[in-house]
């Protein structure tokens, strides 16, 4: 999940959203929850309060590791996240899933500055 919102969004120093992650830009969401069963990663944006993150933070702490359920908290964020603005939209996942019997794929390369010319021929961009 942290691979996924850094793929997803660009950082400030502080780990805050600061814009989507995408050729055209765009505005990064107020407040980000990634959830998996080994762990939930939550961000904000760069303009968020201080005191709307931690409460925002309070209430991500307790939420359960139960990707495949809604939030068990979803009503607290909404109505957190509404005293800082109004909410316009909302958008839920999976981004990803994988089946526990997934067998590992045995060709897998790293792309990094050496390996980037495999890219090339329908990624280049």
């Amino acid at each position: 999940m942290q691979l996924h919102v850094q793929a997803l969004y660009h950082h400030d120093e502080t780990l805050r959203l600061t814009s989507i992650n995408d050729r055209q830009g765009g505005v990064a969401p107020r407040f980000f929850l990634g959830r998996t069963d080994r762990g939930n990663v939550w961000r904000f944006r760069n303009d968020v309060s201080r005191d709307i993150c931690e409460a925002l933070e309070a209430v991500c702490q307790a939420e359960p590791l139960a990707p495949s359920e809604q939030p068990a908290h979803a009503a607290v964020l909404q109505h957190i996240l509404s005293a800082h603005a109004r909410i316009a939209t909302t958008w839920r996942g999976p981004a990803y899933w994988f089946p526990y019997e997934a067998a590992p794929a045995l060709h897998v390369v790293l792309i990094d500055e050496q390996s980037v010319p495999l890219l090339e021929g329908g990624l280049s961009d």
